[in-house]
């Protein structure tokens, strides 16, 4: 399936899953990160039908770091911000803080990123801007990157590239996948 088909159909998918809470709660990953240096998680504000960050909020409050979203600033493009204050609309209508206070890619731990569609191996097919690649490609070597998506967008297997950067777990409203070298297991 080509990339412009498995997004057409993923945000078809996407469109009638809700979530309102997660069903279960990750104690593992909760005391893998909280356990990782760097004192800041970053997520993501959702936009439409995209899997909400604050279904995991008991996940976010265990890990005990500051939280971090992208934002645009003029002349310097997308970073991590605080998240705090008012959040107004970005580039793209993506909701960002009104006043955006950087925090350094090095200083992150784990990043929770959105996307159409996973596979267990890691691979993420996003929106085609390339916008998270970007951000992703300068979090430190040891950073956790963890794909939040609801089961309906699990994919047998997602188109990548060589820029991609794979995910280190996925994260539904059902499950934790621990995704390895292209093998996966549920923990």
């Amino acid at each position: 399936m080509t990339k412009a088909a498995l997004r057409a159909e993923m945000r078809r998918r996407r469109a009638g899953c809700r979530c309102g809470r997660a069903r279960f709660f990750p104690e593992a990953l909760a005391r893998e990160l909280a356990a990782l240096p760097g004192g800041w998680v970053a997520a993501y504000v959702p936009i439409g039908t995209e899997f909400s960050p604050a279904a995991h909020e008991a996940l976010f409050r265990a890990v005990g770091k500051a939280l971090c979203v992208p934002a645009f600033r003029e002349g310097e493009g997308y970073s991590w911000a605080r998240l705090r204050g008012d959040l107004v609309p970005g580039p793209m209508r993506v909701p960002q803080p009104r006043v955006p206070e950087p925090v350094a890619p090095g200083e992150v731990a784990a990043v929770f990123v959105p996307g159409l569609a996973f596979d267990a191996a890691g691979g993420r097919l996003g929106y085609g801007k390339g916008i998270y690649d970007r951000l992703l490609g300068a979090l430190p070597r040891g950073c956790r990157k963890i794909g939040l998506c609801f089961e309906a967008q699990l994919a047998p297997a997602v188109p990548t590239e060589p820029h991609d950067i794979p995910m280190d777990f996925l994260l539904t409203e059902n499950r934790l996948i621990v995704c390895q070298g292209g093998f996966a297991h549920e923990a």
